[in-house]
């Protein structure tokens, strides 16, 4: 069986959610919070973390009616580059949006990206210097709302899920890796959408491991996943990734 026909038939079974669509919310947030940084960094090649200001907002100020909709029945508070990482609390009713503080930290060391990712092996040098693209920032911001609205159009599955694993770990049971779980691809689809936007032209001619290569968050948990887990995780996100017209042609099988 190829794995056109396991993704079809995978299709079947896997819960009926749809991209977010929400491109000028995440717009707005980036356009406000993080594009003159981000123009200043393709300009000069220099990091400073001086760039990015910590900031806060809440749902109000979006407008598509996704996200209109989500605030009306579950607002949320957004806090943007106040350190840490990129999350949604359902519990807490927050979204934190911040650039990788690792990767600024490591930037400044020494002086410019271009002198940090040399020191760093292909694949993580390709990683780090997408860290501070408009894509990169784009599909964090949209990956994230995708959460929060997924959240509230499925009556907090999302919830659930978290308390589901959290007793499971009070029983001392094992969990899966959550970024294997299908309500975290239903946010890193996001991250992808944000990369084709990108790259389109030559979609169709990138492999799988370079579309790895070139998104830092998918990176990261293909380094991070191991054995069946990761072969799961694969096929799940191609999965995904075919519904939404995402899967290029040359990702099937590579």
């Amino acid at each position: 069986m190829n794995i056109i026909q396991i993704i079809n038939e995978t299709i079947a079974t896997v819960l009926n959610e749809k991209l977010a669509n929400v491109d000028d919310d995440v717009n707005l947030i980036y356009d406000t919070y993080f594009a003159k940084a981000i123009d200043e960094i393709n300009r000069t090649g220099i990091v400073n973390s001086n760039m990015f200001v910590a900031s806060e907002t809440d749902s109000s100020i979006f407008k598509t009616d996704e996200a209109v909709a989500a605030h009306n029945l579950s607002p949320v508070n957004i806090y943007i580059n106040n350190g840490g990482g990129n999350n949604y609390n359902p519990h807490s009713s927050i979204i934190q949006l911040n650039m990788n503080p690792s990767a600024i930290s490591f930037v400044k060391n020494y002086n410019s990206i271009s002198a940090a990712v040399a020191k760093l092996s292909d694949d993580k040098a390709h990683s780090l210097a997408n860290e501070f693209t408009e894509e990169k920032i784009k599909g964090t911001i949209h990956h994230e709302l995708a959460h929060w609205i997924d959240n509230v159009q499925h009556n907090n599955h999302i919830v659930n899920d978290l308390n589901k694993r959290k007793q499971l770990v009070a029983n001392e049971k094992s969990v899966s890796d959550v970024n294997s779980t299908k309500f975290e691809i239903e946010g890193q689809i996001h991250n992808i959408k944000q990369l084709k936007n990108k790259y389109g032209n030559k979609w169709d001619k990138t492999t799988f491991n370079e579309l790895v290569m070139i998104s830092p968050t998918l990176g990261n948990i293909y380094r991070t996943l191991q054995g069946e887990e990761k072969i799961k995780w694969i096929r799940n996100l191609k999965t995904r990734m075919h519904r939404e017209g995402l899967l290029g042609k040359n990702m099937i099988n590579n």
